[in-house]
């Protein structure tokens, strides 16, 4: 009979073992799955956003392209050369760049700073004088 008493006691300690198992198990799904969803729901809205991002940033990066083709179809070589002359400001944001053309003409371009004080953009200015050498 102690047997059977002994045996009864550990089928009732498995059993509360079990259950105590169960609860925190369930207790620990209680407490992440907000917190996971909330992580998930986090990403999503992150993603979201770099697509609006991309999106626009795209939607403006082809109105710029289509103005500026609008431009070059109305006039080419004018359009090449004053792209050219952004990319070299660009390029070469503090330098006094000369160029000479082939009809001999030259023209300076100064950094936007050295007239302003400030510190973005450039100005040009154009200047029919002697050929820099």
């Amino acid at each position: 009979t102690s047997e059977v008493m002994e045996a009864f006691k550990a089928v009732e300690t498995a059993k509360q073992g079990k259950e105590t198992a169960l609860n925190n198990a369930n207790k620990y799904r209680n407490e992440q799955l907000p917190l996971a969803q909330a992580q998930a729901d986090g990403i999503i809205k992150d993603a979201e956003a770099q697509k609006t991002e991309r999106i626009n940033e795209a939607t403006a990066q082809v109105a710029r392209f289509n103005a500026m083709y609008e431009e070059y179809i109305k006039n080419p070589t004018i359009t090449k050369q004053r792209m050219f002359y952004e990319a070299m400001e660009e390029v070469l944001p503090d330098l006094k760049v000369v160029i000479e053309s082939p009809n001999g003409n030259t023209q300076t371009f100064y950094p936007l700073e050295s007239f302003t004080g400030t510190t973005t953009g450039s100005s040009t200015e154009n200047s029919t004088s002697e050929t820099a050498q």
